[in-house]
């Protein structure tokens, strides 16, 4: 059981969420700039998902397995792709972020000298420290969603 308070579901898990919406359907080409709101309530949904999945005691490895499908299924419901594509969107926006982390632990561990569980454990240092890959996320989405952006004016014209 895993007691998280509601600052790192509001800081942390629900923009991370949100990020990794976006990120998922712009690989996916799915333009919904005009329906930022649906990235918003549906990035929400799922950090509350999240949140409440880390409370529960399982294995790490069937945490990560779920969260996927309940990303797989967010970017469904968005942007009604098959559900096979969904997931593989959804796995690699979940390879990304798990690189983005293993970078950010190291730098954190080698440059700074803190341990893995204190981090962990200071939550406002993991908010912080959780920033860069949500910001990465973000910049990778709009990245894409301006290489697809041109790809659609340029066959309208």
């Amino acid at each position: 059981m895993n007691n998280l308070p509601l600052v790192v579901l509001i800081f942390q898990i629900i923009p991370e969420s949100i990020a990794m919406i976006f990120l998922a359907t712009s690989i996916l080409n799915n333009w919904i700039a005009e329906k930022k709101y649906i990235l918003f309530i549906f990035g929400v949904l799922e950090g509350l998902f999240i949140f409440f999945l880390k409370t529960i005691s399982i294995s790490f490895g069937v945490h990560t397995i779920i969260a996927i499908f309940s990303l797989a299924l967010w970017i469904y419901f968005i942007t009604k792709k098959s559900f096979t594509i969904c997931i593989l969107s959804a796995s690699i926006v979940s390879i990304i972020l798990m690189i983005l982390e293993l970078i950010v632990v190291e730098i954190s561990i080698n440059f700074f000298g803190l341990e893995v569980q204190y981090i962990l454990n200071n939550y406002p240092l993991r908010i912080i420290l959780g920033s860069p890959q949500i910001l990465i996320l973000f910049l990778l989405g709009v990245i894409l969603n301006k290489i697809f952006w041109k790809k659609r004016t340029n066959k309208l014209n």
